[in-house]
């Protein structure tokens, strides 16, 4: 069954909408790959729960599924992005945990919240709104 990322026609539940031709823009659905199975750039991630497709390019077709980076490990390259395991965050090409309120920080993805202020894990702060 054909998908379109660009028009929001998605694959099925446990499907990856998987480019499957040197042409680009068409894409397939196909069933979900394990581990160290074949994998294909998709959306979503074609490889299952735990795992990537662990250097899927439009130039590299040949990927497989790989084990999701736990902490201390170098973070995962995946297409347009690095990965790490559930729960946790690349920083400094390395996965470490997320950080909950009032600890140390020093980018705002390291913190639960989303916002890193004065080195510290804040909560967000509302938007600045210029007064009339």
């Amino acid at each position: 069954e054909r998908c379109d990322l660009t028009s929001g026609r998605f694959c099925e539940p446990n499907l990856s909408c998987v480019e499957k031709v040197i042409v680009l823009g068409v894409f397939e659905c196909e069933s979900l790959s394990g581990p160290n199975e074949r994998c294909h750039l998709g959306f979503p991630d074609q490889c299952e729960t735990g795992y990537f497709c662990e250097g899927a390019t439009l130039q590299n077709r040949d990927s497989q599924c790989r084990p999701l980076p736990t902490v201390g490990q170098p973070c995962g390259e995946a297409w347009l992005s690095q990965v790490c395991g559930q729960g946790l965050v690349c920083v400094d090409d390395v996965c470490i945990p997320k950080v909950p309120l009032g600890e140390v920080c020093s980018v705002d993805v390291m913190c639960h919240s989303g916002a890193c202020w004065n080195d510290r894990c804040d909560l967000p702060q509302p938007p600045c709104v210029s007064e009339n």
